[in-house]
């Protein structure tokens, strides 16, 4: 379930209870890890930790951000490499789907950005950390916003382009 998504059915269930070799769950590991069904179920969990269920804004490309990781997990890409990539993504949000992790918490002086990132890749609550000192958090508050910094110094930029059938000029 935790791998694929879905719950075995009861033949692989009694497959597996019947197996005898010392190995069996390994084995069975690797075998899930090779199915499709991992790669979209991750894909599906990380696009919503990343990004939220629910359209972000207009400037969000959610089937491009789910394209980068079902690529990534389908590769089977080094965890260090992914988050690399989402948080120090470069380009257009279509070309790379990296960048809609950052287009969608950059608002608000970068604020979600420091927050989502240090829940998700650090596995630490710090968002209390930006307004006092959190009792149950070692984090200080300037670590805070010296993380924060490396965010607010992310630019957006549009770019307007043509639209060649209508002939008139769009934000990309």
């Amino acid at each position: 379930l935790d791998v694929t998504g879905r719950i075995p059915s009861a033949d692989a269930v009694d497959r597996f209870l019947k197996d005898r070799r010392p190995n069996k769950r390994a084995l069975l590991v690797e075998e899930l890890l090779d199915d499709s069904a991992y790669v979209a179920n991750w894909t599906t969990i990380w696009t919503n930790l990343l990004i939220g269920r629910a359209d972000v804004s207009e400037n969000v490309n959610r089937p491009a951000l789910q394209r980068f990781l079902r690529r990534s997990f389908a590769r089977n890409r080094p965890w260090s490499e992914v988050v690399y990539d989402l948080v120090s993504a470069e380009g257009d949000n279509e070309e790379n789907g990296a960048t809609n992790f950052l287009l969608a918490h950059l608002n608000n002086e970068a604020v979600p950005a420091t927050a989502v990132t240090a829940r998700l890749f650090l596995g630490m609550q710090v968002q209390c950390t930006q307004c006092h000192r959190h009792p149950f958090n070692d984090w200080k508050q300037s670590q805070f916003w010296e993380l924060n910094s490396c965010f607010q110094q992310t630019e957006v930029v549009h770019q307007r382009v043509v639209d060649p059938k209508t002939g008139r000029a769009k934000r990309a």
